[in-house]
């Protein structure tokens, strides 16, 4: 089946070459309110291609909020196991333009490499999808799975639509139905290494927030009140440096309850660790700031974070402006992991800074959402060892098996609303440079992808 479906890749390299590159066109810059009818323009471009391939029940769905989520399926047998794949239409925004070789958004093909704003993340893994199935239906090749498609306009922009859908009650049941799986199949995903193939086995939670520190109700003269009048720069300062002990250690109560990091996990970072010199190099430190007992991979996967993203308040324009601020506000995000439960870890964080603050200043802890919970793959069920095996057949090394630093907020939502397993997978890799500049995929890991799901579903 293998030569066969790279004969018929190679037959139609410029269709689906072109394919991409009128996905890529659309700019679905989910941060950038001005682009509504990118996003209408391609998710109507997107219902037309499944509705050609021969999906079934293509649909727009709109929630209250935001743009169309697009759905379809193929149920061929009620007594078949389904798989939902998953991907997203969004992109992030292109911006620094000057550093790209090329327009963002005119995909380009150059020595292998295809350019565009979102070929790796996620619109190139979307439309492999698509390739894979108009394969798969063209050729009448029996499947073993019904299939669901789930394509959100917004998984850059804390998927705001899929959120909304399954925290209401009028339309939390439509779409558990709707979405009904017993395995979802995460096309949103990436290789961690450049010379050997891996598949995520667990992502992080997050929960982001907002502190402001307030003390007198105006910005005042440093010189007639410095001395007595209480700085909330100053007081941010002293909380946060309470975060973390000696050690790196998270130092809020209870913060860690329910964390067990597995021997197991330990050992798999272990034969996976990062190249810590090069990393070194490329970001012009010295030395890492770890937690004690753990190695930076370990730290980065398995771990959970504080991480202070960004802080504003008092005079930080042009020139001096000798002052006592007003207020101060840090923007922070804390990373998940295995039982850590957002809504309890809220309760800790706002627990510890209105504790620790002194009588003079008054402290806002504002959160922007519930935040997410981690994700981790059940590893001894069909799919999943299935994929592994096909992986490796494409590829021709063993797969890696890793976990992920990074979040997929909706994954977790997904995951316990369906009762299902679920499945990471993509081929970009890590200087496929997603999220910046010169974003890229290689013909051949597309290609790979193409036929490891027609295998997926089909043997």
């Amino acid at each position: 089946m293998v030569d066969e479906i790279l004969d018929y890749i190679e037959a139609n390299s410029a269709r689906f070459f072109q394919d991409l590159k009128d996905l890529i066109r659309f700019e679905t810059v989910t941060s950038s309110k001005e682009k509504i009818e990118e996003f209408k323009s391609a998710s109507e471009f997107l219902v037309k291609r499944l509705q050609n391939i021969g999906f079934e029940n293509v649909k727009l769905l709109h929630a209250k909020i935001g743009n169309p989520i697009v759905y379809a399926d193929k149920i061929i047998n009620d007594k078949y196991e389904t798989l939902l794949f998953y991907a997203h239409y969004d992109v992030q925004p292109a911006e620094p333009l000057n550093l790209w070789g090329s327009d963002p958004f005119d995909l380009q093909s150059k020595n292998g490499y295809m350019y565009g704003r979102g070929i790796a993340d996620d619109k190139g893994m979307l439309m492999a999808i698509l390739h894979t199935f108009e394969y798969v239906f063209k050729h009448n090749i029996p499947m073993k799975y019904n299939i669901k498609i789930l394509f959100e306009p917004s998984e850059e922009s804390c998927s705001h639509e899929l959120e909304y859908v399954f925290s209401d009650e009028e339309t939390y049941q439509e779409y558990v139905d709707l979405f009904k799986c017993d395995t979802l199949v995460s096309c949103d995903s990436a290789m961690s290494f450049t010379d050997k193939p891996s598949i995520t086995t667990g992502i992080r939670g997050c929960l982001s927030f907002e502190v402001t520190i307030s003390g007198p109700n105006k910005d005042i003269h440093s010189g007639l009140f410095g001395g007595f009048v209480g700085n909330p720069i100053h007081e941010l300062s002293r909380l946060l440096a309470l975060v973390h002990d000696e050690n790196n250690h998270i130092a809020i109560n209870h913060f860690y309850d329910g964390v067990e990091t597995k021997d197991e996990d330990m050992r798999s970072c272990e034969q996976n660790d990062i190249d810590e010199e090069s990393i070194k190099k490329e970001l012009d430190v010295k030395d890492f700031v770890i937690e004690k007992g753990f190695s930076p991979q370990q730290a980065s996967t398995l771990r959970p974070t504080f991480e202070v993203n960004g802080i504003f308040g008092g005079h930080t324009a042009e020139g001096g402006k000798t002052i006592i601020p007003s207020k101060v506000t840090a923007k922070i995000s804390t990373r998940l992991v295995d039982k850590q439960d957002p809504l309890k870890i809220k309760e800790y964080v706002k627990r510890f800074f209105s504790d620790n603050i002194r009588p003079a200043f008054k402290c806002d802890v504002r959160f922007e959402s519930d935040g997410c919970a981690a994700t981790v793959t059940n590893v001894n069920f069909d799919v999943y060892n299935q994929l592994i095996k096909h992986m490796e057949d494409a590829y021709g090394k063993k797969v890696v098996t890793v976990r992920m630093g990074g979040s997929l907020p909706i994954m977790n939502v997904l995951a316990k609303a369906l009762s299902c397993e679920i499945v990471f997978f993509g081929t970009a890799r890590p200087d496929s440079c997603c999220h910046g500049p010169n974003e890229n995929l290689t013909i051949e890991d597309y290609n790979k992808a193409i036929v490891i799901l027609t295998k997926l579903v089909t043997e």
